[in-house]
């Protein structure tokens, strides 16, 4: 990563953080190894009181940026997610050739289910904070909730499995025809 990029953070359409990421790289070699190896960036910033999605966006002052989804939520919910880490990882550490397909799949199942579930988690924190006032009052369609559903019990994630549940039962889902018992 060269010391010219330009990290940003943010969430609710607002940035929380700008950076230049030479400061934030680890390790003397961080620079000059742009493309042998891996290198992490650890930085931090205050978040608003809110549910929902965000982004990472690394910047370069070229024509290229990468951004990278996030999700704020209760502390539990946030630690079964974080498991997502490693299979993006993974399809990102080998070489495209090697990737096989399974990979490739595992790691846009993983990217769908932080943007899905992040646009969840905003709508249901705006629906708490709005009320009637919302000016979209779209329900979330039950069919993409259904898959955050199965997604979660497939990883065994009792915390966001609670959280969906507890969306459900608070409105923010178009349930249709379905019944909340079922």
């Amino acid at each position: 990563m060269r010391s010219d990029f330009r990290l940003l953070c943010a969430l609710e359409g607002k940035y929380l953080e700008q950076k230049t990421c030479y400061g934030l790289m680890r390790g003397s070699d961080a620079v000059s190894n742009e493309h042998d190896e891996l290198q992490w960036l650890s930085f931090s910033c205050s978040v608003p009181n809110v549910t929902g999605r965000g982004f990472v966006e690394v910047e370069d002052h070229g024509l290229s940026g990468s951004f990278f989804p996030f999700i704020v939520a209760e502390k539990e919910v946030c630690a079964e997610v974080c498991e997502l880490e490693g299979i993006i990882e993974v399809a990102e550490t080998i070489d495209d050739v090697d990737n096989t397909t399974e990979e490739i799949d595992s790691k846009t199942q993983a990217l769908d289910f932080i943007h899905e579930m992040g646009w969840l988690l905003h709508r249901s924190c705006l629906k708490l904070r709005l009320g009637h006032l919302d000016p979209n009052r779209d329900l979330f369609p039950f069919k993409q909730f259904k898959w955050l559903i199965e997604f979660s019990m497939e990883h065994d994630w009792c915390a966001v499995v609670k959280k969906l549940l507890s969306i459900l039962f608070g409105g923010t889902v178009d349930v249709g025809e379905h019944s909340l018992v079922e």
